[in-house]
């Protein structure tokens, strides 16, 4: 897939859509409209040879993809808290945020 054609479909799973129940993030409104079509997945929708409505190439590899584009860009807890706090080294109360969000992260 070229690079270009990757990156409009990484932006078109950056955006909401509207419904008649609000905005939700695309990913979370295709694997909604699976489950209304009878799915247990979107993965398992696209397999068998249906496709949404503006996402026909939007496949589950593209968005397994964008997740983990999603998930390398976004900052460490430790950046994040370093930036909440004006760029301060982390006192004890911070390290022990930082090591209690950690434990809560690995169950």
């Amino acid at each position: 897939m070229k690079e270009e054609s990757r990156q409009a479909l990484f932006e078109l799973l950056d955006t909401d859509v509207k419904t008649n129940v609000g905005r939700m993030p695309a990913p979370d409104y295709l694997e909604t409209r699976a489950g209304e079509y009878g799915y247990d997945s979107y993965a398992e929708m696209y397999e068998e040879g249906y496709r949404i409505a503006g996402y026909e190439k939007v496949s589950p590899k593209v968005i397994d993809e964008w997740h983990r584009q999603k998930e390398q860009a976004r900052p460490s807890l430790k950046e994040r808290l370093a930036r909440e706090q004006g760029n301060a080294p982390l006192d004890s109360g911070s390290q022990k945020k930082l090591q209690a969000h950690k434990g809560v992260q690995e169950l």
